[in-house]
C-alpha cells in the first residue's frame, strides 16, 4: 500500500478493515508517522533503527489505533515499540540487536520510556554472550548513561555481556523500580552500585552457576533502601555473611525467590524463621539436585569448583533417592 499522502485515521481504519490486525506500509511511508507517532524524535529515533536493521516499518492495531509498531516480518520481541494514547513509544523490546555504547545514545531519543526489555543484546559482528577476552566490551551497556533522565521504571538486560561499566551507567537512571540483570557478567563488587538506589524495588540476578554471584551481592543490595523484591537463581548462598543480610531487612523485603539456588537446607529454614511476613520461595532439593546431576548448564562442573562439596552432595543425594 503506497501513497503520497500523510497517514490518516481514515486510511488507518481502511487498513484494519482490509487487512486485520497488521498493516504493512512500505519505506515510503516510514517517514510519515505522525499520525500514529507524534514526537518527531521517536519519529526520528524509529527512522534510524529500520534503517539500522535495513527493515521495513510494520503497525500493530488494537482496534482502529496503532498499538505498536516494529519489523516487518519479525516478532514484537525481535523489535517493537508501544505506544500510548498519545502516541508516545513507552515501551520498547529488544532482542539480538546488539546495541553497542554509541548507539544506546541513539536509542535514548525515546525519551518517553518507563519500560526496556533489551535482551541477548549481542551479535551482528559486534561479539557473543560473553564479555570479550581482550581490548574493549562495545557491548557494555556504559552508553545506558544516556538514559539517566529517561522515566523508566523496568529494565531487563538479560543475556548480554553488560559488566559493571553498564551497571555503574544503570544505577544512575533514579526513576527505575526493576532491575533484571540475569545472565550477564555483573559480578559480586558491580553490585556496590547500587547501593543507595532511591527507587529500586526488585533486583534479578543469576549467574549460571559461576561464582561471579554470591553470597557478597547480598550485602550490596541489602542497602538498597526501598528494596522489596530479589530474586537469584543458579548460584550457592548460605546464611552466614550472606542470607543473613536479608534477614536483617525485615518487613521491609516482601519476596525472595532463591529459585534453584543451593542452600543449605538449615539456612533456608533460619531465614524463613527470621522473616515470618516474607514470601520466600526455593525449588524442591531433589529437583535441584537432578539438576546437579544432569549438569544442567553447567551446574555441577562449575559448583564443583567453589561450592562446599557437602552441600552440593546432600542435594544429589535427594535426588537420587527421590529418583524411581
Amino acid at each position: 500500500m503506497r501513497t503520497d499522502r500523510p497517514f490518516s485515521s481514515s486510511a488507518i481504519l481502511l487498513a484494519v478493515c482490509l487487512f486485520g490486525w497488521t498493516a504493512r506500509f512500505d519505506s515510503v511511508l516510514a517517514t510519515e508517522l505522525a499520525d500514529v507517532m507524534t514526537d518527531a524524535e521517536d519519529q526520528a529515533t524509529f527512522r534510524w533503527l529500520l534503517q539500522r536493521a535495513e527493515a521495513e516499518p510494520e503497525f500493530h492495531f488494537r482496534g482502529d489505533r496503532v498499538e505498536w509498531v516494529g519489523f516487518e516480518g519479525q516478532s514484537k520481541y525481535d523489535c517493537g515499540l508501544v505506544l500510548d494514547s498519545d502516541g508516545h513509544v513507552t515501551q520498547a523490546y529488544f532482542n539480538k540487536q546488539a546495541f553497542d555504547n554509541k548507539e544506546l545514545a541513539k536509542l535514548a531519543g525515546f525519551k518517553y520510556l518507563h519500560y526496556i526489555n533489551c535482551q541477548h543484546n549481542f551479535g551482528r559482528d559486534k561479539g557473543g554472550p560473553g564479555v570479550p577476552r581482550s581490548g574493549t566490551n562495545v557491548l557494555s551497556g556504559a552508553g545506558w548513561s544516556a538514559f539517566k533522565d529517561h522515566p523508566i521504571r523496568y529494565m531487563r538486560l538479560a543475556g548480554s555481556p553488560f559488566d559493571g561499566e553498564g551497571l555503574s551507567a544503570v544505577a544512575g537512571i533514579k526513576a527505575l523500580h526493576t532491575l533484571d540483570i540475569f545472565h550477564t557478567a555483573v559480578t559480586d563488587d558491580d553490585l556496590r552500585s547500587l547501593r543507595g538506589h532511591p527507587n529500586l524495588e526488585e533486583v534479578i540476578v543469576g549467574p549460571m552457576w559461576d561464582d561471579k554471584i554470591t553470597n557478597e551481592t547480598l550485602e550490596h543490595v541489602s542497602h538498597i533502601p526501598n528494596l522489596k523484591r530479589f530474586k537469584v537463581v543458579e548460584t550457592y548462598l548460605s546464611y552466614d555473611g550472606g542470607l543473613e543480610h536479608l534477614a536483617k531487612l525485615g518487613d521491609q523485603i516482601q519476596k525472595i525467590d532463591l529459585g534453584n539456588t543451593v542452600v543449605p537446607p538449615e539456612d533456608l529454614q533460619r531465614l524463613r524463621q527470621e522473616l515470618p511476613h516474607a514470601k520466600i520461595s526455593h525449588a524442591p532439593i531433589p529437583e535441584i539436585g537432578q539438576l546437579i546431576i544432569d549438569n544442567w548448564k553447567g551446574a555441577d562442573r562449575k559448583l564443583r569448583k567453589w561450592a562446599p562439596a557437602e552441600v552440593i552432595d546432600h542435594y544429589v543425594r535427594a535426588a537420587k533417592e527421590q529418583a524411581p
